[in-house]
């Protein structure tokens, strides 16, 4: 480090030529407790309620990447909460899809069944 009072190159905290001393500040990076709880919340929709809180971590998250863009923890729950609400809407399309089909299943299998009764005159 160069003393700024008399020139001189030296390391530590003090000019051993004019007992200059500076005090060396770092500057902690601040922490947002909503990334913290959107990670939290991110991760917890994997496992209870599903897509409302994926969705509030995931909005949560981005106020917390927002107020802080080095936190990790906000990029974790960005993360898990966009995984868990593409995985719950996948699943919501699925279900729909699937309760559909099993709908058009059970019509043509009782038309099938009554239309040959009526048909026979068994019914």
């Amino acid at each position: 480090m160069i003393c700024e009072k008399c020139g001189f190159d030296y390391t530590g905290e003090k000019c051993p030529v004019c007992e200059a001393n500076y005090e060396v500040t770092v500057e902690k990076a601040s922490k947002s407790p909503l990334g913290l709880i959107g990670m939290i919340m991110g991760l917890a929709s994997f496992l209870y309620i599903g897509w409302p809180l994926a969705a509030a971590g995931l909005i949560l998250s981005i106020f917390g990447k927002k107020k802080c863009p080095t936190d990790g923890l906000a990029t974790a729950g960005l993360i898990s909460s966009i995984i868990s609400l593409a995985w719950n809407i996948l699943s919501m399309v699925s279900a729909a899809v699937m309760t559909f089909v099993l709908i058009i299943i059970y019509v043509a299998f009782y038309a099938l069944v009554f239309g040959a009764m009526a048909v026979s005159g068994g019914y």
